[in-house]
């Protein structure tokens, strides 16, 4: 018997409670600040602390499309907990990253 896990990222801002609730899992994006490398949902205690933190940032904080090793771990990790299969659920190709990385792993959407 299948066991489907449905994994996001970041960028689809379901709120914590809401992917506790229903089960779903998230890989957090990746935010810069020149070369300091900062996720979203972990960097910070609150969206409060991010939106001080970005008033003052210098340079300015840029996005990035998720690590390729962070999909790798969580593809690992819920096969580890018994899941047999993942949807995963981006933005477009055509204003996000995310699926890029997912194809430079080989991951084909089976």
């Amino acid at each position: 018997m299948s066991k489907i896990a449905v994994l996001v990222d970041s960028s689809s801002y379901i709120a914590p409670a809401d992917l506790a609730a229903l089960n779903i899992y998230q890989i957090n994006d990746p935010i810069m600040m020149g070369e300091q490398v900062f996720h979203e949902n972990e960097s910070w205690a609150s969206q409060e602390d991010f939106y001080t933190f970005q008033r003052t940032a210098d340079p300015a904080l840029t996005t990035s499309q998720p690590e390729i090793g962070a999909f790798m771990d969580k593809f690992d990790e819920l096969a580890e907990a018994g899941y047999t299969d993942v949807i995963v659920i981006v933005l477009s190709s055509g204003i996000s990253g995310a699926f890029s990385s997912l194809e430079i792993i080989g991951w084909n959407g089976r």
